[in-house]
């Protein structure tokens, strides 16, 4: 397989063209005539990432967030740019699939969804009829704050989960963007949903939800994208060998 190949199967899947304007999605670096025999998938590209995927000799990384939203250069004066030159001459293209992956049918949100057992889910800030930026469910059973955000340390195995209102309010109608989704507040509230699920909510969106009478559980932003990893990764394991990288596990710890 070549890498022009994984390109063409991460865009039937979830086609670069419907990223957002500022996203820098798709095929970043390499050639697109390299030979691919294995891969190494993460949210991020790091340096341990990139010295991760050295030692084990794989010809492509596949991240979820992308590289050159900022990067101007590519020298061994920055961080970024030295990781960079690192993978380019060890001849490991890379391939970022970020909001065009959110917004995918069968894509991360989707995955959140049926990982929090929602029902009746559909897609809201519709970029064409099977693409859309957030989601829609709800639970036919009504559950309490406290019931979904078991569900969520449950599945994610994360201990730390920030909420607004109090844990036995209930939950029927719930909106779900994974990531940074607070800027959808808004689609929240018009569509009528009694409870918010995203993450990096800032400080005064937790007081403008709480005004409106609704509900925010921040999951957090790297719990609530990681979970693409293994999606991707079955994906593309009929083609090559394909490993989730053991070197990231978010920029931060909690306690």
């Amino acid at each position: 397989m070549l890498v022009r190949d994984i390109v063409k199967l991460i865009d039937e899947f979830a086609p670069f063209r419907y990223q957002a304007e500022w996203d820098n999605s798709g095929f970043l670096v390499g050639r697109g005539d390299g030979e691919v025999a294995s891969a190494l998938i993460a949210l991020d590209l790091t340096r341990d990432v990139a010295d991760e995927a050295i030692a084990l000799g794989v010809d492509v990384i596949i991240t979820h967030h992308p590289y050159f939203i900022e990067l101007k250069s590519v020298t061994d004066r920055t961080q970024k740019g030295g990781v960079m030159l690192d993978i380019i001459k060890n001849d490991i293209a890379l391939i970022c699939a970020h909001t065009n992956l959110d917004a995918a049918q069968g894509g991360i949100n989707d995955i959140w969804c049926e990982m929090l057992e929602m029902e009746n889910v559909e897609m809201l800030s519709m970029l064409d009829e099977t693409v859309g930026e957030i989601r829609l469910g709800e639970y036919n059973i009504p559950k309490t704050v406290a019931g979904v955000i078991d569900i969520i340390k449950e599945k994610l195995g994360t201990k730390t989960v920030k909420y607004s209102g109090e844990l036995c309010d209930g939950v029927k109608k719930v909106c779900v963007c994974s990531g940074n989704g607070g800027s959808f507040l808004n689609d929240a509230l018009s569509c009528g949903a009694d409870t918010f699920i995203t993450g990096d909510v800032k400080y005064h969106t937790f007081g403008e939800a709480m005004e409106a009478g609704v509900k925010i559980i921040d999951a957090g932003h790297f719990e609530t994208e990681n979970i693409v990893c293994r999606k991707l990764q079955r994906l593309l394991s009929p083609h090559m060998d394909v490993k989730i990288s053991e070197n990231f596990g978010g920029f931060f710890n909690t306690i």
